[in-house]
Parts: C-alpha cells; structure tokens; sequence
C-alpha cells in the first residue's frame, strides 16, 4: 500500500499551540457514491451548526446523530460486553498514545461481532466470485465440551450484539466493506484532542454508538476554526461523520469546560465507552486485487492505530 502523504502545520487554539497532521487531497478515500444519511428530528436540539458552517455551504446531512438509537436493555448488555472484553484484551488505561492526540483511554477490537460478509474478507471473496459462508443467526455459548478447554473467541451474548450492530451497518450501502468494531473507552479524566484521521486506515464514515457518560464534541474545520459544529453525544446515541467532516475537519472530545457546556449548562466529566465502526478502505483496483496488493492486511492491522469519538 501507498504510504500516505501528508501536510503538517502549526495552529494556536485555546492559548496553546498544537501540531495538526492533515491529509493532502490525493489520499482521501472517495465513495461510489454520495452518503446521504438524514438525523431524525430528535435530533435537532442536540447539534449546533456556526453561523459560518452554514454561510460556506457544508451540508448538514455530513454529521449524523440518532439520539436514543438503542434502548436501555440494548445499552446496558452493550456496556457489559464491551466491559468484558476490555477486561480481557485491555485491562489498563493507556496514559498517552504515539500521536498524543488522546490521554487516559483503553480500546481493543472485537471480530467476532462483525458478520462475515460484511468484513474485508467477505468483500475480496465476493469480487473473486467464491462463496460466503452465512453467520449462524445464534452464535453458541463458551460452554466446554470434552474435547475442549472451553476457550473460544465467541461470547454468550455476541449473537444478540450483532443483531443489534446489524441496524448500524444497515444505514449505508451494501457495497462498504466494515473493519471490526472498535471498543474505545475513555476515562472520566481523558480527552480527545483535536485531529484528523490517517486516510490509509479506514474508508469513508466513521461513527459510534455512545455509551454510559455524555459528551461534546466539537468538529472544526482545518483552515478555518469558525466553521464548525458542537454535538451532544448522550448514552444510546448514534452518530457518523462522513463527506466533507471527514477529513476537511478536526474532531475531539476536550476536557475543557468552556467547551463542555450545552444550553448554558455544563456537562459534568464522566467515563464513557464509545463502540467505533469505519469502512476499510478499498483498493484502487477494487476488492479482487486486494491479495495481490497486499492492501487487505495493511488495512486490517493498521485500524488500530485510528482515533475515534
């Protein structure tokens, strides 16, 4: 694969300088065609669009929000698997990350809740014209057997997890292909500094469903901070930044209170989870040439190193 050029300048917000690596133009993915999600109106009251957003002529549709997308049951099962898996693969909170962009986090990826046809994999089998084995509607429980230790990469509940995923992936075009889900949590102390995501680790869209504690999010663009949008991410949320969002601006969840604040009121700091999804990032010469490029590797190994809300 392609090593990604980009651009990196100094800005100054806040009253303190920070280094903002921006891709160049040519290494950003580009869909087949245009995502057009549209946010239910419960979701107006939840997005703050500057006057300035407005004034240049980004669309509204580039920041989706379905507030309440998951219901309590929904969001309680969530957080105990996603507890336990991070109990699992990522135990302790990392302090700092080699980009410094986020503080006071863990995250791990979990395949078992991607089907199959969905994933890089099923995407290059289909270009090839091979067959995809259907996922089993109900995935089995980590019960030992006698020719077993009982360990297995499937959990009790990973079935019902991905009848509830399937919704998120079912709002976009069946021609995305979905890297695992990504499990990030951040501490009641942590924050996301403003960024952009590296273009060579994941496609088009990235979003989240929000878990446990709310939260703002501010995304601003790159040359110009004024143009920009606040959004409150409160517990059983979906949102996805895709388009012109994606990589035209900067996204982050800060510790700041000034920043913090909705309706003139603040948003206390709390532990939240955020269950990540992003596209992968398709190949020049389409998903049939990803073996022989070696792009499907490069793409799976490299989605842990992208940054998420």
């Amino acid at each position: 694969m392609v090593t990604a050029t980009v651009q990196r300048r100094h800005f100054t917000e806040a009253g303190r300088e920070s280094r903002l690596t921006k891709p160049s133009c040519g290494d950003i993915p580009q869909p087949k065609e245009p995502i057009n999600l549209v946010s239910p109106a419960s979701a107006k009251p939840l997005i703050k669009y500057s006057d300035a957003f407005i004034e240049h002529g980004y669309s509204k549709s580039d920041i989706y929000l379905h507030p309440e997308f998951i219901d309590t049951e929904e969001h309680d099962l969530l957080v105990r698997s996603c507890n336990k898996k991070l109990r699992r693969l990522a135990n302790n909170y990392e302090q700092g990350h080699f980009d410094k962009r986020i503080h006071n986090y863990r995250e791990c990826t979990v395949s078992a809740w991607l089907p199959n046809k969905l994933g890089v994999a099923g995407h290059i089998a289909k270009a090839m014209g091979h067959h995809i084995d259907e996922d089993p509607i109900d995935l089995p429980d980590r019960k030992p057997t006698k020719k077993s230790s009982g360990w297995s990469s499937i959990g009790k509940h990973d079935g019902q997890i991905r009848h509830i995923l399937e919704r998120v992936w079912g709002l976009f075009p069946p021609h995305l292909a979905w890297l695992p889900p990504h499990i990030l949590d951040l501490h009641e102390d942590g924050e996301i500094l403003p960024h952009i995501d590296n273009p060579e680790y994941s496609g088009f869209v990235v979003g989240g469903l929000c878990l446990l504690g709310s939260a703002v999010s501010t995304f601003k663009h790159a040359n110009d901070p004024s143009i920009r949008v606040d959004v409150l991410l409160p517990p059983g949320s979906l949102y996805f930044m895709t388009n012109h969002i994606r990589y035209q601006f900067t996204h982050e969840i800060t510790a700041n209170p000034e920043q913090r604040a909705w309706g003139g009121q603040p948003i206390p700091k709390a532990h939240r989870i955020s269950l990540m999804f992003r596209d992968a990032k398709e190949p020049v010469g389409g998903w049939s040439s990803a073996l022989t490029t070696g792009c499907a590797t490069t793409t799976v190994v490299s989605a842990k190193d992208d940054r998420g809300i």
